[in-house]
């Protein structure tokens, strides 16, 4: 849901996390840019994970989303039944043809002139007489003690097919689905699995979500998913290797939720690239394409024999996308996204430690490319990061831009009432505290400096 400049003044979200991970508790207001600072495995990537998979189990429930994955699950119950009970050959294409109807989402299309809900509402009754038709003809041939094992199997088949599109379980189902693979299925606390842990995600003028979880599960009683609008869309990118390997033909079929799974199936998509100049090059897009003709000297990213590639006009072989430099694919993974059409349905941006690659100097041009992106397409950037150099080049850039206003400072600390585990303090105001904390390497050292000079250490006057 994209907003106009107005909206955007007022436009904010809140998350409130509750024992997730290495989280006790946290409070944050995502503003347009966003960044939560602090040391290694203390919670910070948690945030960004709650957001994602939040964002992206939302996104799936709408009406005819969740009507396409109760048709994988009827598909699903139809494939067990196929081998559990030897079936005759006519009666095992039949099976075959329900299946494919259910799994390929092949009503969709039989009824698109109707609502989800009517819908889903002939899908199940025609799915339901053919499921009957076959099974009662299967029951009428088999020995009595399978008969009650093909009752058994139509039984759950026609549990799921008269529940309802709008049934709370499904969408847990789909949310669970995709915490899973975020989370790798270790969404509680690290330290009580059994605790109750909470996620809730409000914006401005929208119902509150609310996510309930106890041993990795989420708990129905808990869980609120009630929704006013469409859900925004999310990207998370932690990795620029994701772009040594592009995305098997085998996730066409096999669904996943994994962020660097969808990054892939977004950045490897031809369909929506253009082989020619980044922009048009008005004035806000003339300031992005400065910052990549200054950082990508080897060339603009093209594509060859289904490969990406970097072309340069004074080099006859193409360099590979894969040979590039770590940080190169950084730049050139967010290239590819902005030569897409994904920006104008995206809404947030999420970004783990973006620096970790880059040399200083490349940590300010990225800095500001994100400001820039973050301004100019209306879209909320999350970043975690450990970065002095990288957290001040994104204050003092979207300052330079005038975006300061939109920009909030988090930084993790220890939890006063549970050891282990960290909350997220809001240091907008004061983010001399943050850059303090990050600078606590470079205190050790001057330490390690006096000691070693007036420690009569040899040589150490002239480092």
């Amino acid at each position: 849901m994209k907003l106009n400049n107005k909206e955007m003044e007022i436009f904010i979200m809140k998350i409130k996390i509750n024992n997730i991970g290495h989280v006790d508790k946290a409070e944050i207001d995502v503003d347009s840019i966003t960044v939560i600072a602090g040391n290694n495995n203390t919670g910070k990537s948690t945030v960004g994970k709650v957001l994602y998979a939040t964002a992206t189990g939302l996104n799936l429930l709408d009406e005819c989303k969740v009507l396409t994955e109760k048709g994988e699950v009827i598909a699903d119950k139809i494939d067990t039944f196929s081998r559990i009970i030897e079936l005759e050959d006519e009666e095992e294409a039949f099976l075959e043809k329900i299946k494919d109807y259910c799994q390929y989402a092949e009503f969709l299309e039989e009824f698109s002139d109707q609502s989800c809900k009517e819908i889903d509402q002939l899908f199940s009754n025609k799915v339901t007489k053919d499921i009957s038709k076959v099974v009662n003809q299967i029951i009428n041939r088999v020995s009595s003690n399978k008969k009650s094992i093909v009752n058994m199997v139509k039984k759950d088949l026609l549990v799921y097919l008269n529940k309802s599109i709008n049934d709370k379980n499904y969408k847990i189902n789909i949310m669970q689905k995709v915490f899973d693979d975020v989370f790798l299925k270790q969404i509680t606390s690290l330290f009580d699995t059994e605790k109750e842990s909470f996620i809730s995600v409000k914006e401005l003028n929208q119902n509150e979500i609310k996510l309930g979880f106890c041993n990795q599960q989420l708990v129905f009683e808990n869980t609120d998913l009630e929704l006013d609008r469409p859900f925004a869309k999310a990207i998370y990118i932690d990795n620029p290797f994701i772009l040594d390997s592009p995305p098997r033909r085998i996730f066409i079929k096999k669904k996943s939720y994994s962020y660097r799974d969808l990054l892939k199936a977004f950045i490897f998509n031809r369909r929506n690239l253009t082989s020619s100049n980044l922009f048009e090059l008005d004035i806000r897009e003339k300031q992005i394409e400065e910052i990549f003709r200054y950082v990508m000297k080897e060339g603009r990213i093209s594509f060859k024999e289904g490969l990406n590639y970097i072309m340069n006009d004074e080099v006859q072989t193409p360099l590979f996308i894969q040979n590039l430099s770590t940080g190169l694919k950084s730049f050139s993974i967010m290239e590819l996204l902005l030569r897409s059409d994904i920006l104008s349905k995206l809404e947030y941006l999420i970004l783990d430690e973006p620096e970790i690659h880059l040399h200083p100097e490349w940590q300010l041009k990225y800095a500001e490319l994100i400001v820039l992106i973050s301004k100019h397409f209306n879209i909320k950037v999350i970043i975690t990061s450990h970065s002095p150099y990288f957290i001040e080049a994104i204050e003092l850039f979207s300052k330079k831009h005038m975006y300061s206003a939109d920009v909030k400072f988090y930084r993790t600390i220890g939890s006063k009432e549970n050891q282990g585990y960290y909350t997220i303090e809001d240091v907008s105001l004061n983010v001399k505290k943050l850059y303090k904390d990050l600078a606590s390497a470079f205190y050790e050292l001057e330490n390690l400096r006096v000691e070693l000079k007036f420690g009569g250490v040899e040589g150490s006057e002239n480092r």
